[in-house]
């Protein structure tokens, strides 16, 4: 079973879903190993229509990339996303 810390925190915890966030990078990887693209879209980190989040860091454009594929899904609710680190914390 993948991620089973992941799985007992959802059974657990205020947790209702997780979502796995992929980068440009990975693709490549996946493609080089399967011979296959990825199965479903995945919000991207490193994705080049995230707009204005390039000082803060990889975690962070995680979380907004998923808040706005989460937004095309939900009415009625607000959405946060707390950008707590910046780019300079990465190497490139």
């Amino acid at each position: 079973m993948p991620f089973p810390h992941l799985i007992n925190v959802v059974r657990q915890g205020p947790v209702d879903r997780i979502v796995l966030v992929g980068d440009q990078k990975m693709d490549v990887e996946y493609r080089k190993l399967t011979n296959k693209d990825t199965p479903e879209r995945l919000p991207h980190w490193d994705d080049s229509r995230l707009e204005g989040v390039q000082d803060i860091g990889r975690s962070s454009r995680a979380g907004i990339a998923v808040a706005l594929r989460l937004a095309k899904r939900v009415k009625g609710k607000n959405l946060v996303v707390i950008a707590y680190d910046k780019a300079e914390r990465y190497d490139e």
